[in-house]
């Protein structure tokens, strides 16, 4: 009998899934299309159950990760962090700006953009490592 294989790319993907997850419930939520006033519905006990698969996971993976994977996700997570710094950075000056007096964003909406920053940043973090992965750097 095999041993299911788990990677970094297994971990990253994950994390993009489980954020996708998050990111849906939440507008169908908004949308009242799933029932929210009691705080554990069956999407957040999902949620929580992929979250704590990942952290499984990442416990798996601490003894099989050689060093150019750690080079790899290390140039990966450098890239996505100044993207998400710059995202952030770029979205609150966009909020206080005087310019902007005219956008009135709910609290639900201004998660929701923040919710989708970090979206883009696992995303971009997933497809980083792939790239740098394969291209051997």
């Amino acid at each position: 009998m095999m041993k299911p294989k788990y990677n970094t790319k297994f971990e990253l993907l994950m994390e993009i899934i489980a954020m996708l997850y998050l990111f849906v419930t939440l507008l169908l939520a908004n949308l009242n299309l799933i029932d929210s006033k009691n705080f554990l519905t069956p999407p957040f006990i999902v949620w929580t159950l992929m979250w704590i698969v990942i952290g499984f996971n990442k416990k798996k993976l601490v003894g099989l990760i050689d060093e150019f994977v750690i080079h790899a996700l290390a140039k990966a997570n450098k890239i996505s962090m100044s993207f998400l710094m710059y995202s952030i950075l770029l979205f609150s000056a966009i909020l206080i700006s005087p310019f902007a007096k005219s956008i009135i964003l709910s609290r639900f909406q201004i998660g929701i953009c923040l919710l989708f920053i970090l979206f883009a940043f696992t995303i971009i973090r997933f497809f980083s490592f792939i790239y740098y992965d394969r291209k051997g750097i």
